[in-house]
């Protein structure tokens, strides 16, 4: 859909706002506000604080009845959280804000398909997907690094960007222009990243769900979920930890060794070993302290030191289909929206602009081009530990 600056300002006329008084109702400058009339597309959180200001719909403020989101954003919310008309609004605008870097050129064959939906294909879908991460003779938990080259495999491009405080979830599915995406949060702990990319990435495969029946909803997601489960804690590592904790009085102390040794929640052990009873928040609250010892979001491993091109580089490794794109696209968007894109500053974008177009890097940026991402970027949890 085409962003109609035009009807955005003879809205803002009509409702008798002055340009002063709408960009203070929504959160920005007079320049950015003139940006939008002109024909850039406000990101996601704004297009919500518009939509409310305003009164109006998507389909409003877009020129064409073809939505560039041909899946509604499915996803699993983080801890009690709810979904809501607000949260959904989120999660379909920040989608949007991100289709204009997609076309059906860019649309790849899927992978692996899992059409059924029984306890018999949960197993034989996690036994695929762990083979295609190279581990179908391992007994350890995936790494979050080896859970992005399982999209990359999967032909499904994520997308790291910080979702706005609408959205309380690690990770989305969607497709954008018949792309596969997973749009994955950056200021997300990566000790809580593994399952819920995992979940996301089970719907990336699965038949697009047309029921609006919420029995049939939580079928699907309870489906996702046991597949996560099974990828991140096959049959041989819950039996070695069971044998740890045989004979062994420190239970809770055992579960917190194999967390940290393997860089994973211990509440999402502890249910899979069918320890995790409804009331009790003991693994919940282990998590919280593992988690702030840690201290580590996806961002600060993608980008320490906030160099951005230090992110490219990581970028390319952890994304491929998404640096691939973000380089083809990148001499036909303007630094304002590559910000957006890449989730950094506009003087920062403008670097990035520079590597990825391919020209010569500034001075600057050859200092700040430094190594690539750990092979397991959980390598620097564990040495915190």
């Amino acid at each position: 859909m085409k962003w109609r600056g035009d009807k955005l300002k003879e809205l803002v006329k009509a409702q008798a706002f002055t340009q002063e008084a709408f960009s203070e109702a929504v959160g920005v400058t007079r320049p950015t506000y003139n940006a939008w009339i002109h024909g850039q597309v406000p990101k996601g959180i704004h297009l919500i604080k518009i939509w409310k200001a305003l009164g109006v719909k998507a389909e409003d403020l877009f020129e064409g009845s073809q939505s560039a989101v041909q899946v509604l954003p499915l996803h699993r919310k983080r801890g009690t959280a709810k979904n809501t008309e607000t949260s959904d609004k989120a999660t379909l605008a920040l989608a949007e804000s991100f289709s204009g870097l997609f076309d059906d050129t860019d649309v790849p064959s899927l992978q692996l398909v899992a059409p059924i939906r029984s306890d018999a294909a949960a197993e034989n879908v996690a036994i695929e997907m762990r083979k295609l991460m190279g581990l179908e003779n391992a007994s350890t938990p995936p790494t979050f690094l080896q859970v992005l080259h399982l999209l990359d495999q999967l032909k499904v491009c994520a997308i790291f960007t910080s979702f706005p405080k609408e959205i309380k979830d690690y990770a989305f599915y969607t497709q954008l222009r018949g792309s596969r995406v997973v749009f994955i949060n950056t200021t997300t702990s990566v000790l809580d990243l593994v399952f819920p990319v995992l979940h996301e990435a089970v719907h990336a495969i699965r038949p697009v769900l047309e029921s609006s029946d919420q029995e049939e909803i939580n079928r699907e997601e309870d489906f996702c979920d046991k597949v996560a489960s099974l990828v991140q804690f096959p049959d041989a590592y819950i039996r070695e930890v069971r044998i740890a904790l045989d004979g062994d009085g420190r239970h809770m102390q055992v579960l917190e060794a194999f967390a940290r040794q393997h860089a994973h929640v211990i509440s999402g052990l502890a249910k899979r070993l069918g320890l995790l009873k409804k009331e009790d928040r003991s693994y919940y609250v282990a998590d919280a302290v593992l988690r702030k010892e840690i201290k580590k979001t996806l961002r600060d491993c993608l980008m320490p030191n906030e160099h951005a091109s230090i992110y490219l580089k990581h970028l390319e490794q952890c994304s491929p289909r998404w640096f691939a794109l973000l380089k083809k696209r990148c001499n036909k968007v303007t630094v304002s929206k590559l910000a957006e894109y890449v989730d950094v500053s506009h003087m920062d974008a403008k670097e990035v602009k520079s590597v990825l177009g391919m020209q010569e890097p500034t001075r600057r940026n050859k200092q700040r081009l430094g190594s690539a991402l750990p092979s397991n970027p959980q390598s620097s949890i564990k040495k915190e530990n």
